[in-house]
């Protein structure tokens, strides 16, 4: 049985010492009438279980006897392995793909045409490892409104059914949402209907998420709709994104005690943002994954743009990048990723989202064919050198930023 680690939360969080571990299973609960096929295999599984429990008291009367110093030591590697868990049975892999585009005629020329392709190029993300999609309820615009998701299902529904155990299977996708707070969403059942809504163009939703904070009074009744979901079996975690640390924090801890872990937590990130380190630690602090939106900031640090003879996008997309594509500070940050990247022989767009993982980040990128998919892909698998993220640092401060980061607001 595939098994994730999974953090145990108590109804009070105490972040001053190392969460207990528990085994999750991936793949859900039992299919209703399923025995095992044997009592000497339960007694076998209890037996072990109880071995698993002797042994960990024995570790834990150990460690009261170890130097302190030690004691920090298995400290830090233990909540380690609760931060790759995300807090919940989910395995997240190093990249994560962005459906944004899929049905958006405003920001990405959407046609139905594409359609091809992009399901081509979500079957080589899937082969590939990048298997955690994320889409949200309002991607799509005019009468293409839910397109995104709607494709996302489709896709994945497309995908050959996993073969019976014991034979090996492809990892299954995670389907991952975001509920945008709408004004009228007055009461926590808005949200779990805004769910239902969501599993019914998709199939499924593993990780459910709050699109951004509510701006009016109603943040805690859907706050209080996202543990619904959880409790009930909906999705499998749960998360947030444009919540800044002082809100996550918040958060978290409201939900924790109602033993609801937060899975994820994605803001816009990327060397033309403002300083994200708070936030990564915030996440790390609190067992949560965060994931950086937006790595290439529309397009813009790939560099094509500043290419002789490129072609803006339309607006509104263009005006952005027209007006920061002639900065000298952001041709200066080209110049390094460029550089960096020929050392190494990666683009630009690759060295980009590589700093993001060298953060402590999943990047969350954006793809509409195979092309894009396969240089996106080539992000992962590597890490900078120190040397080379400090040096991106430095180019990044004195870049200019393209707009307001929730991690710099309460």
């Amino acid at each position: 049985m595939a098994v994730a680690f999974a953090a145990a939360r108590s109804t009070v969080p105490d972040h001053s010492r190392p969460q207990a571990l528990v085994l999750a299973p991936l793949e859900g609960p039992r299919a209703p009438g399923w025995r095992r096929k044997s009592d000497s295999s339960e007694a076998l599984v209890k037996g072990l279980l109880l071995c698993a429990s002797l042994a960990s008291a024995a570790a834990s009367a150990s460690r009261q006897q170890r130097p302190a110093q030690q004691q920090r030591r298995l400290g830090r590697r233990q909540r380690s392995r609760v931060r790759r868990s995300a807090g919940v049975g989910l395995e997240l892999p190093e990249l994560a793909i962005g459906t944004w585009a899929w049905g958006n005629r405003l920001l990405w020329q959407y046609t139905p045409e594409m359609d091809d392709d992009l399901r081509r190029a979500f079957e080589l993300c899937v082969e590939r490892g990048a298997c955690f999609f994320d889409t949200g309820d309002t991607y799509g615009t005019g009468d293409l409104d839910g397109r995104s998701e709607s494709l996302l299902g489709q896709f994945d529904a497309g995908l050959p059914a996993p073969l019976p155990w014991p034979l090996p299977s492809p990892r299954r996708p995670i389907l991952a949402t975001k509920w945008a707070p709408k004004v009228w969403m007055l009461s926590r059942e808005s949200l779990v209907e805004s769910c239902k809504r969501s599993i019914g163009r998709m199939g499924r939703v593993d990780v459910g998420q709050l699109h951004w904070p509510p701006a009016f009074f109603h943040e805690s009744q859907l706050l209080d709709g996202l543990g619904d979901v959880y409790e009930q079996g909906l999705v499998k975690g749960v998360g947030l994104s444009n919540y800044g640390p002082q809100g996550l924090r918040g958060v978290v801890n409201r939900l924790a005690e109602r033993g609801v872990p937060v899975a994820t937590a994605q803001v816009q990130f990327s060397l033309l943002t403002e300083n994200n380190d708070a936030f990564v630690e915030t996440c790390l602090e609190l067992g949560v994954k965060p994931i950086a939106y937006s790595p290439l900031c529309l397009g813009l640090l790939s560099g094509k743009y500043n290419e002789e003879g490129a072609t803006l996008p339309p607006p509104p997309r263009g005006w952005l990048l027209g007006a920061l594509s002639g900065d000298a500070n952001f041709k200066r940050l080209l110049g390094v990723l460029d550089e960096i990247g020929k050392g190494r022989g990666k683009t630009r767009a690759q060295v980009a989202i590589n700093w993001c993982v060298c953060k402590g980040a999943m990047p969350l990128v954006g793809v509409k064919n195979v092309i894009q998919a396969e240089e996106n892909l080539g992000a992962i698998g590597w890490r900078l050198s120190d040397n080379e993220v400090l040096e991106l640092d430095r180019a990044s401060r004195a870049a200019p930023k393209t707009q307001p980061n929730p991690v710099s607001v309460p």
